[in-house]
């Protein structure tokens, strides 16, 4: 490869930077390939060269990897937990402190939907697919057909109990459920980030 070459790849990458905007190395090797027939090794090592020449600035994420499953709590992988806990014991007080004469009733009903419609099958999403390999989309429509069933099964287990199908044990049991697959979920999230490394 001459040094005309080299050049007109230079002016490339640099384009690309300032009107792409890429956020990796990647992203602007494959854009590159896209348009010379040239080695991606090659191509990673003539950014790198600009970088190191002082033509552009690459930055670099500074990520810490938790080592164990209580820092992996603590770190934003964690977030979708710790939303759907606050939104859980959120929808429980919200449950028992609005009666059902209020005006703010409608807040009741909104929170009682999500709960009941969304948030035990989101659940169980997180533990069968924990690497984040379903879109969004599939993951909500799948959530609220797994939260039905899961409503079903647990209002027919609370039906022949003696606990019966009133409001506490149907957000106890909701309550329990929620928690504990959103907790399992989270730590085959973790297991599976592990195992990723």
């Amino acid at each position: 490869m001459t040094d005309k070459d080299f050049e007109k790849i230079e002016k490339r990458i640099i384009e690309i930077i300032n009107i792409d905007k890429p956020k990796t190395v990647q992203i602007i090797v494959d854009i590159l390939k896209t348009e010379y027939n040239i080695d991606q090794d090659i191509l990673i090592e003539y950014v790198y060269e600009l970088s190191e020449k002082g033509i552009i600035t690459l930055k670099t994420e500074n990520k810490i990897t938790p080592v164990n499953f209580i820092q992996y709590l603590k770190s934003i992988n964690s977030s979708w937990y710790w939303i759907i806990v606050l939104f859980t014991i959120a929808t429980n007080i919200i449950v028992y402190i609005i009666p059902s004469t209020s005006q703010l009733i409608f807040i009741r009903y909104i929170f009682s939907f999500i709960y009941l419609f969304y948030l035990p099958g989101y659940a169980i999403t997180k533990i069968l697919y924990p690497k984040n390999n379903v879109s969004n989309t599939l993951r909500v429509i799948i959530s609220l057909a797994l939260s039905i069933g899961i409503i079903y099964l647990i209002s027919l287990l609370l039906n022949v109990t003696f606990f019966g199908l009133n409001l506490f044990p149907i957000a106890s049991s909701l309550l329990l459920f929620i928690l504990t697959s959103s907790t399992i979920g989270l730590y085959i999230e973790y297991q599976s980030s592990m195992h990723d490394k």
